[in-house]
């Protein structure tokens, strides 16, 4: 995912923000399905990660480092080991339709280069 970090949500950053509203709506969803073993942890502080400790975040310092990142995103659900579609524009969890065609599923993309 890229996104802009604009300012703090209070005491937290928005990546700790969001990280813990989407933890707790992803642990909603994953107790209706019963899948929850698969999140457990034996910690004295939680049951459940969702998240990985430390995600990874990357500052974009350049255009050109900005469009790496954004074709790895892209592009990653559907190499390797992965291999989610048969093509980078049907993953259904990606942006790529709006980078190529302005389909907006999501209703929140904006161009990664367009000035707000």
């Amino acid at each position: 995912m890229i996104w802009e970090q604009v300012s703090m949500n209070g005491k937290e950053t928005p990546k700790g923000s969001f990280l813990k509203f989407t933890a707790h709506i992803l642990l909603k969803h994953i107790k209706q399905t019963n899948i929850t073993h698969q999140y457990y942890v034996n910690a004295a502080n939680k049951q459940y990660e969702i998240w990985q400790r430390d995600a990874l975040g990357i500052e974009l310092y350049s255009r050109y480092f900005a469009t790496q990142k954004l074709n790895y995103i892209h592009l990653n659900p559907v190499r390797g080991k992965w291999n989610l579609s048969a093509s980078y524009l049907d993953y259904d969890f990606s942006s790529a339709r709006f980078y190529e065609y302005g389909v907006d599923r999501f209703g929140f993309l904006h161009h990664l280069f367009d000035v707000l």
